[in-house]
């Protein structure tokens, strides 16, 4: 039996959430996979299906994209395994990539992740560039380390951890916000945020064509609203 149950809100992108999925299936973990297809056609959900051999093990729903990255969230109460994991779908990863997050989960009883920040205690005017410390999923990390904001698209945590998650998405008022209001949705709880040490090359991304949408090329320069609640909520101004 899995120990983790995946959700993942997923732009078309080629297809792209295939290897995505396809990556975790070969981790032993894995219980079960959520996909909120925003915007895709039918016909779009036949082809992830079938290229799937249609494994009762994911399902795929419909979704409108209204919040953005966070349709991740919409249905993170539904599922039963230990834990809960989270991923981007533009990422794969490597076999071991739920193993070493389910020993740091067990340590540390925290949001565990391989992406994550530590912001400056100044007052924030460009939520993306708030930074002291900086950790990268694709980049070699020595030791675990605790951070402000954790990378919501790399992360898990035990079920108990939050026995209200679901209520997380009914929260979100800003779209595409989803390490911010996770982070702090921790935070307010009193739960630990840490980025787990890793290898180079453990988790990949998908190669950008023309077409893709990714939020930080987005709201790089125009984030006002990240701004202003990192200082409200984490900073204190």
């Amino acid at each position: 039996m899995g120990l983790v149950d995946i959700y993942i809100a997923s732009l078309w992108r080629g297809g792209h959430v295939i290897k995505t999925l396809e990556s975790l299936l070969k981790c032993p973990e894995f219980a079960s996979a959520l996909v909120v297809c925003n915007n895709y056609t039918d016909e779009q959900i036949e082809h992830v299906a079938k290229a799937l051999n249609y494994d009762l093990r994911i399902s795929l729903v419909k979704g409108d994209n209204k919040k953005g990255c966070s349709e991740k969230f919409k249905f993170i109460n539904t599922g039963s395994a230990k834990y809960i994991g989270i991923i981007d779908d533009d990422l794969t990863v490597d076999n071991k990539y739920l193993s070493r997050l389910i020993k740091a989960a067990d340590k540390y009883n925290a949001i565990v992740s391989y992406h994550g920040k530590t912001l400056k205690k100044d007052k924030a005017t460009n939520y993306h560039s708030h930074r002291s410390e900086f950790y990268h999923c694709r980049y070699d990390v020595v030791g675990d380390h605790f951070v402000d904001i954790v990378g919501s698209g790399v992360c898990l945590f035990k079920r108990t951890l939050f026995p209200n998650i679901g209520k997380i998405y009914e929260s979100i008022k800003f779209s595409n916000m989803s390490d911010i209001y996770l982070s702090a949705y921790a935070m307010l709880r009193g739960v630990k945020r840490i980025v787990i040490a890793h290898p180079a090359g453990c988790i990949k991304t998908k190669i950008k064509e023309e077409g893709d949408n990714y939020i930080f090329d987005e709201r790089r320069n125009n984030c006002e609203i990240e701004t202003q609640f990192i200082n409200k909520i984490f900073l204190g101004y």
